[in-house]
């Protein structure tokens, strides 16, 4: 769910190739995929669900802040993505379309038909997602609050709502859009006039399902404006009028069977009261008599056959229930969120302290099945009103929704997964869901990102990794080693004074032997160097490089090692042959570093290279010494024709020299895996093959190139790491910006 995560994969600065290289070898024919598709590999949610919706018989959709949204109809197994290339029209097939969904609802009275708001339109279904179609609605702008599923009150709501008899009549809502009605299907649109302007927080709309009904259409509408109050309307949104009384902030809105309409006003200090409106009467409710710590009612369930059960919880997943229509609540009940019943068994390990609620829905075939969107998934429970804790399951399977940062594959080892909010997951079957987590949750942090990580080409059980968060208002790290591939981390001992003075996230790490360590924070930080585990680091010098300390993430100048902790770069790596030896990238000087004596001592090798300030890759060649590839990762208005064609290039001299190599151009990322034959390893990268995007491999040393996928696993989020497995030849993996990673076995 990263809270403040953004795509930050656009060129920042210029990027030029050396002056003298040669030649670029002649294209080969356009390239044909490999008969074989990604698959998802199995990891299990780990991003936040911000909202769900339910029909009438249990089936659900949940909507997810950084990527897309996910659909599941009841008894089915496993949720299934809400879209993705063989369902969106032809037109949105294109690179980095895919967003985190707005706000999506289900037809009460025809669960086929769904409207969705998603990068700025609204896309309609009527047959359960299989295929989706742009309704008329004019796109948002760009930038704007109405685009991004990320916003920073993306859990409020609804800001959507559909006609409770009458499919066809829909009403969706944004900040910079207003609030538009549609009474044909999304065939034309409408925008309500007459409203005040809204706060930051968006409007909640629903349908009062007790209203009149004129030529088959509800007539009650309600309408919530942060900063104002409730409107109601009575003609079918024609007209609103304000409401005398109630709150003037809402967090989410939700109406009964029988017309009341129940308000949280999450962030209102020190208040445990809802608010209930009848009609006619407003009534402030505490749904928490016990007392205790003041945690405002976040969301707020109303089961549907019975409206006198109703759920509301705060913000960390404590619920409390009434059963008797508001007059007596249960107060907030705390919470086991068990392995026993669940899907995707590492879940439960991460809601010991604090479940990040999205939304509630009450199971309307059950007596009182609760739902909850959540932090890393969907979870269920059968909610107490009387003394004890509220017992939640998984049910996410099929939900994937890591936010990744890398993958790397230790020989004799499992992939390791690097990520934001949930730092390091191994995994040691891609079907299998992970029993547990690599780095335990940290209590006073909540969430640690995992950012970068590498192995010793010594002794690869011994693995480094940089991990931290700046988390309820102070610097966390996990960020250590490991002896066992990863399995488990230690602490180091002590961290550089750059990240610990002033809260340097991010970076990047490269170790060799059991003990040596080149750690590169991101932030305008310094390089240092441990050859005791971390126990103690030195700071390490360039020459050419004026890396004078700066304390803030873009201040200048900048020492050309990482000008911000949210971009893709790996720019520091290990000579994988001769022990001692490390290479670096410096965007400042466009110069390739190299040292022999473990950090002791940096000479410049190629210079020229351009300024590659976001995502540049530097990778060392498993088996042969002194070779190296490097890769800008600047992706920019790419097209799945047309995009970035600076070349891809190696060096076989120590870094003294790069050239391009082979017919690849524009590669974001890229990583090796183990050979076919013979000692050269495999490539995997993402880039552009005679101007046509995808997933390519070689098995030749980058000579010939073959596509994988385009999009892998039909997904349409944006990739944003690959890696080869060092363990099984052919096996590739991708990393997605939110819908964590999928993995190919290429015959």
């Amino acid at each position: 769910m990263p809270l403040s995560s953004s795509r930050f994969f656009s060129s920042v600065a210029g990027s030029k190739i050396l002056a003298a290289v040669t030649p670029t070898p002649t294209p080969s024919p356009t390239p044909t995929p490999t008969p074989a598709a990604f698959k998802e590999l199995a990891i299990g949610g780990g991003g936040w669900l911000v909202g769900m919706d339910m029909d009438s018989a249990g089936g659900m959709i949940a909507k997810a802040d950084v990527y897309g949204g996910y659909i599941k109809t009841k008894g089915d197994a496993r949720w299934k993505e809400l879209f993705n290339t063989a369902s969106m029209p032809a037109e949105d097939i294109e690179l980095y379309r895919g967003q985190g969904v707005y706000e999506t609802r289900f037809a009460p009275s025809n669960a086929q038909r769904i409207y969705m708001q998603l990068n700025g339109w609204v896309y309609r279904t009527s047959n359960r997602a299989a295929t989706w179609t742009k309704t008329a609605f004019t796109r948002l702008p760009a930038n704007s609050e109405g685009r991004d599923g990320n916003n920073a009150y993306r859990w409020y709501g609804p800001k959507m709502a559909v006609d409770p008899i009458n499919p066809d009549v829909v009403i969706a809502t944004s900040v910079i859009g207003g609030v538009q009605i549609s009474r044909d299907a999304g065939e034309t649109w409408t925008t309500v006039t007459g409203l005040p302007a809204v706060g930051a927080r968006g409007w909640g709309v629903c349908f009062d399902p007790t209203s009149a009904t004129v030529s088959g259409r509800k007539q009650g509408i309600y309408l919530y404006c942060d900063g104002t109050g409730l409107y109601r309307s009575t003609d079918g949104g024609v007209t609103f009028a304000a409401v005398a009384g109630g709150p003037t902030q809402l967090s989410q809105i939700a109406i009964s069977s029988t017309g009341k309409l129940w308000i949280t006003c999450y962030q209102t200090p020190g208040s445990f009261d809802a608010y209930m409106f009848d009609g006619t009467n407003w009534t402030t409710v505490n749904v928490n008599p016990a007392g205790g710590t003041a945690r405002s009612p976040y969301a707020v369930a109303i089961h549907p056959t019975d409206p006198n059960r109703i759920a509301i919880c705060a913000a960390d997943g404590r619920t409390s229930l009434t059963t008797d229509g508001g007059v007596t609540w249960g107060s907030y009940k705390t919470w086991t969120l068990t392995k026993a019943g669940s899907d995707v068994p590492w879940l439960a390990d991460t809601g010991a302290y604090f479940l990040s609620a999205g939304q509630l829905r009450f199971d309307p075939t059950e007596a009182n099945k609760l739902y909850m969107s959540m932090g890393v998934g969907v979870i269920w429970c059968n909610p107490i009103v009387g003394t004890g804790n509220n017992i939640w399951r998984s049910e996410t399977a099929g939900i994937e929704e890591l936010v990744a940062n890398t993958i790397i594959s230790i020989p004799g080892g499992d992939p390791l997964t690097l990520n934001w909010d949930r730092a390091a997951i191994s995994i040691a079957d891609p079907e299998v869901f992970p029993t547990s987590i690599n780095v335990p949750i940290d209590p006073a942090a909540e969430i640690i990102h995992g950012w970068h990580a590498a192995y010793s080409p010594q002794s690869p059980m011994f693995v480094g990794m940089v991990a931290n968060s700046f988390h309820n208002g102070a610097f966390h790290s996990l960020s250590g080693y490991s002896v066992n591939g990863g399995k488990s981390f230690t602490n180091f001992a002590t961290l550089p004074p750059d990240m610990t003075t002033d809260s340097k996230l991010g970076g990047n790490i490269a170790v060799c032997d059991t003990n040596t360590i080149m750690l590169f924070p991101s932030d305008n930080a310094r390089p240092y160097r441990s050859t005791d585990r971390g126990a103690t680091w030195t700071r390490m010098t360039f020459p050419g490089v004026t890396d004078t300390y700066v304390s803030t993430p873009t201040g200048t100048p900048q020492s050309g090692w990482g000008s911000n902790y949210r971009f893709k770069r790996s720019i520091v790596t290990a000579d994988q042959v001769t022990e001692g030896t490390f290479y670096a990238y410096n965007f400042q000087t466009g110069s390739v570093f190299r040292t022999t004596d473990k950090g002791a001592t940096w000479t410049q090798r190629a210079s020229g290279l351009g300024s590659k300030v976001v995502n540049v890759k530097l990778r060392a060649v498993p088996g042969t010494a002194g070779k190296m590839y490097l890769c800008d990762g600047n992706f920019a208005n790419e097209t799945l024709t047309s995009g970035n064609t600076t070349g891809f290039l190696r060096s076989v001299d120590g870094g003294a020299t790069f050239s391009p190599a082979g017919t690849i151009v524009g590669v974001f990322d890229f990583g090796f895996g183990k050979a076919v034959n013979g000692s050269t390893p495999t490539i995997v990268a993402a880039g552009f093959v005679n101007g046509v995007f995808g997933v390519y491999w070689s098995a030749d040393d980058a000579a010939t190139w073959t596509l994988i996928e385009q999009f892998p696993a039909s997904s349409l989020d944006q990739i944003v790491a690959v890696n080869g497995d060092m363990n099984i030849a052919k096996r590739f993996y991708v990393g997605l910006y939110g819908s964590s990673y999928r993995y190919v076995d290429v015959p």
